[in-house]
């Protein structure tokens, strides 16, 4: 797996052996930025990439030019690899959490508040089922954001709309994967 398009073009990223994660495949990693590009200007963009796994989607969000890109995964091992893809990055760029996704999202204000808009990229484990929690997370957190988006990456036998996360400005299918885009 490679980095698609932007100043990093190319640049190959380590892949975990670990056999519960499902990278983003090419095609979809370019179809979501696409259709991003459509909302929001990247530049003085925050990106945070929750349930990163080796962290292509964030890394990807860096090349086409967002400003920081937030990566958040719980199990260390995968971390590691995780570190071993950002090890080219200028340290300002990026920040690595090993968390829990919903522990960390209770302290999020911090970064919201600091960028005036960016991107929540979703991709949980789709045999968790997380999608309630994340509407709840979203109804608790409460405060409008329009500047900000909510990606959320899940199988496409999951049809459900979640209210909750915010107006859903489109779904897009991709094969087995689909994408739901919310203005938060």
């Amino acid at each position: 797996m490679k980095i698609l398009t932007g100043k990093y073009r190319g640049t190959k990223l380590k892949l975990s052996s670990h056999d519960r994660l499902r990278p983003t495949l090419n095609r979809i990693r370019s179809a979501l930025f696409d259709v991003l590009q459509t909302y929001l200007d990247f530049k003085g963009s925050l990106f945070i990439d929750l349930f990163a796994g080796s962290g292509a989607v964030g890394l990807e969000a860096l090349s086409r030019g967002f400003d920081k890109t937030v990566f958040v995964e719980l199990d260390s091992v995968v971390g590691r690899d995780l570190r071993a893809n950002t090890m080219f990055l200028k340290r300002d760029c990026y920040q690595i959490d090993i968390a829990d996704v919903f522990n960390w999202l209770k302290r999020v204000d911090y970064l919201t508040n600091k960028y005036n808009r960016g991107v929540f990229f979703l991709d949980p484990p789709y045999e968790k089922h997380y999608y309630q929690k994340i509407a709840f997370w979203r109804a608790k957190f409460g405060k409008e954001m329009p500047n900000w988006i909510l990606v959320l990456q899940k199988p496409a036998s999951e049809l459900v709309k979640t209210r909750e996360l915010g107006l859903c400005l489109q779904v897009k299918r991709y094969g087995n994967t689909l994408l739901d885009f919310y203005r938060l």
